[in-house]
């Protein structure tokens, strides 16, 4: 065997014994993000399947920084590579109005790779309702410019007309359900509001 042959040989081994050390020390964060049971059994068959590549899920440190981030696959598939040894958090991210169970999951990476290589699914739960109660011009009611009445009950209603949530506004007159399934009409109503003023 030549000089030059045993140079190329000892080269290889060291290019090899490298890239297999590197891939050693990078492990992942992986799984699905999938609809829940109950928004499965509301879709209707001729309904188009869902498309997750719009969703996407992050690496964030414990204090909350993104150290990466991907986008799902359609199917809802990701893979997030991870570098570092440590304790992280993933958390997934959707369109506006999107609710999730769980919305973020602390995760430890180590030898046995990220959470012992168990999938970290998400599930899409629902969607979120949001609006605001305005006061009437003038009185006590809508004190904040642009605000609304506090502790008004603001109820989320079947088609029906079953009770399906009920919420107190904040204190701006804002509220929000959140989970709300898909299908039917679905009503919010306000309690009557009476207001007792001097006079």
């Amino acid at each position: 065997m030549s000089i030059g042959d045993s140079f190329l040989c000892l080269l290889l081994f060291v290019t090899y014994s490298i890239s297999f050390a590197s891939a050693d020390s990078i492990y992942g964060c992986g799984g699905f993000v999938q609809a829940s049971s109950s928004l499965v059994k509301a879709r209707k068959q001729t309904d188009a399947k869902l498309d997750y590549s719009h969703v996407t899920v992050e690496l964030q440190t414990v204090d909350g920084l993104v150290k990466d981030r991907t986008q799902c696959a359609p199917n809802g598939y990701y893979f997030i590579p991870v570098y570092d040894k440590g304790s992280f958090v993933i958390k997934v991210n959707g369109p506006d109005g999107w609710s999730w169970d769980p919305e973020k999951v602390p995760v430890v990476v180590d030898n046995d790779g990220c959470n012992g290589n168990e999938d970290i699914n998400f599930r899409f739960t629902g969607f979120s309702i949001s609006g605001k109660v305005v006061g009437a011009a003038g009185g006590e009611s809508c004190s904040v410019k642009n605000g609304g009445p506090s502790n008004v009950k603001v109820e989320l209603l079947s088609p029906s007309g079953d009770l399906l949530s009920s919420v107190l506004t904040s204190s701006s007159g804002s509220y929000l359900f959140t989970n709300v399934n898909p299908g039917g009409e679905i009503y919010v109503y306000f309690w009557k509001l009476f207001l007792l003023a001097p006079f």
